[in-house]
């Protein structure tokens, strides 16, 4: 019998609300290399497995940050007229942080960098008024944005230097290709310049790879090969007359034995590191190859004693990954993305125990992002 109109009941929308975040909530950026016009960000709940919500983010979504309180998510985003083509449009746009729902943009320079999902694609200055955004035409460059007032304050030249890696207040470092560090800051309407460089840090021979952590005061930079650099951004000045001091590496160890080096143990995937600051640990996706394959899924997750700057745990994965990220609670969680299947995976930090999977995430998770919101006080927008 054919149905009538009448009969139907019409479905009401709604929109539901998040609650405070949990400690192991987490981000996991989809680029979407079959779809590149269709990127979108899916927020997880680690201890349920539920997915929370979703951010449809454009063209070659790579990642997002979040207001220091947490009420506003940043999207660096790209768009064409004409879906895959046509009038090109980059813009910074401001989500709800309880409804993910868009509550402003910012437009942009077409300039936006396009590529893998790098953190230091778009970091946020450490009091977290401006957006620091790395443009690539090839030219290259750093837009700043005002997160306060919502608008576009200007662009810094910095030829040779690529990604942003803030410090201090309003200070960020860049990797310069001929293994220096170039420095600029930011006055408190963003406008920006440079006031350094550093002689090269690293070595020609085994070249610093683009995928730096950091805990506090330290970046820690990692070679082809698995030298680690830690690198103090922010020195102390030798007098209060003295200017600050440009970065400089204070330590220097290998992430393998001699042994480990010569079984062809190397850290592996596209998000390989990842640090628990309360813990002083460092956590790094390990397989066994060469230079050539560093980027496939890896099947194990070493822990590093930062301050002893040891091994002190194996983690064997269920499967293999490309991505890596720990939560940074008591309690924490690691959380590897899609690396030979579409599943993602949660761990027990302290045990490395297999907590569960999350069932068909997606295969193209490039990028995984714990939520962290900083205590109230400290919160700026």
């Amino acid at each position: 019998m054919p149905v009538l109109a009448e009969d139907l009941q019409p479905e009401d929308f709604t929109v539901r609300s998040l609650p405070a975040p949990g400690p192991h909530w987490f981000w996991a950026n989809d680029i979407s290399f079959t779809r590149m016009n269709d990127g979108r960000a899916y927020l997880f709940d680690g201890d349920t497995g539920q997915m929370l919500g979703q951010i449809s983010a454009g063209f070659g979504h790579a990642l997002l940050q979040t207001s220091p309180s947490g009420h506003e998510i940043y999207v660096p985003e790209t768009y064409y007229s004409r879906g895959s083509r046509g009038e090109r449009t980059d813009v910074l746009s401001i989500y709800d942080g309880v409804n993910l729902a868009p509550v402003g943009e910012v437009i942009l320079p077409n300039k936006r960098y396009g590529g893998l999902s790098l953190e230091a694609q778009m970091p946020l200055s450490d009091d977290g008024k401006f957006a620091l955004l790395y443009f690539f035409t090839p030219a290259q460059s750093v837009g700043v944005v005002d997160l306060t007032t919502r608008k576009f304050v200007g662009e810094i030249e910095t030829p040779g230097c690529a990604l942003v890696f803030p410090f201090a207040p309003r200070r960020f470092a860049m990797l310069c290709a001929d293994n220096a560090l170039l420095v600029a800051e930011l006055d408190d309407a963003g406008a920006g310049k440079v006031v350094g460089r550093t002689e090269p840090l690293f070595t020609e021979a085994d070249p610093v790879v683009d995928k730096a952590v950091r805990r506090g005061g330290l970046w820690y930079f990692f070679s082809m090969d698995g030298k680690v650099h830690e690198v103090e951004m922010a020195p102390k000045p030798k007098s209060r007359k003295a200017g600050a001091p440009l970065p400089r590496v204070v330590n220097q160890w290998s992430l393998t034995t001699a042994e480990e080096a010569k079984a062809g143990w190397r850290s592996g995937g596209f998000q390989p590191y990842a640090v628990h600051e309360a813990g002083n640990r460092l956590y790094v996706l390990m397989l066994q190859g060469t230079r050539d394959n560093r980027k496939d899924p890896a099947g194990e997750v070493w822990v590093y004693d930062l301050a002893k700057r040891q091994k002190v745990q194996t983690i064997k994965l269920t499967e293999p990954t490309i991505t890596l990220a720990v939560s940074q609670d008591a309690r924490a969680q690691v959380f590897t993305g899609p690396g030979v299947s579409t599943n993602a995976h949660v761990y027990d930090a302290a045990t490395g125990a297999h907590v569960h999977a999350i069932p068909d995430v997606g295969p193209y998770i490039t990028l995984i992002q714990p939520v962290t919101v900083r205590a109230p006080e400290q919160a700026k927008p």
